[in-house]
């Protein structure tokens, strides 16, 4: 069974380093790449180290994420799965 992922801040160092680990993971497969400023470019402006550069950055934004559950689309409603624990990068 192959799962699919999605990555928002994808084009941050961080967010590199995610793309990286997924794309070793054989039972992974990235189905988005969110980028705030970068939106719109492909993944090899912003990492030309990983494999797959022809990816395109889309918003970095939950609700341009296909098939993602709208009950997940929200900060708000990440932070109530999570527990209710509030984070200081939200709103």
């Amino acid at each position: 069974m192959v799962f699919q992922a999605a990555v928002v801040g994808a084009s941050g160092y961080a967010g590199g380093e995610v793309v990286r680990l997924l794309d070793e993971h054989p039972a992974i497969e990235i189905a988005y790449l969110g980028a705030h400023s970068q939106a719109g470019s492909r993944l090899s402006s912003a990492h030309p180290q990983l494999n797959g550069g022809g990816r395109p950055f889309g918003p970095n934004d939950a609700d341009a994420v296909p098939d993602f559950p709208r009950e997940r689309r929200s900060s708000r409603a990440l932070s109530t799965l999570a527990g209710s624990r509030s984070s200081p990068w939200t709103t």
